[in-house]
């Protein structure tokens, strides 16, 4: 049984990384310093919070038997994430 817990951070940590990748390719060409300045910040609270997604992955890899296609793709594109950043 998935704890309540992990099920939030499934969808919101979906939506999140999603968005971060977004607007890395949409502005990977801006000579703009701000926008620079603010994605390398957004990268930076990534690898602050990296320890506890990887803490929560580990808790979904251990209480759910089986996960869904669809959240063991998540987990890999997340873990892909997390070692780019």
């Amino acid at each position: 049984m998935r704890s309540k817990i992990v099920e939030c951070f499934y969808h919101n940590a979906q939506g999140k990384i999603k968005e971060l990748g977004d607007l890395k390719i949409q502005y990977a060409s801006t000579n703009s310093f701000i926008i620079k300045s603010l994605l390398r910040q957004a990268e930076e609270l990534f690898i602050f919070r990296a320890g506890t997604a990887e803490m929560i992955l580990k808790r979904l890899d251990t209480e759910v038997e089986r996960p869904t296609t669809e959240e063991a793709c998540f987990c890999e594109k997340l873990r892909k994430l997390l070692k780019t950043i």
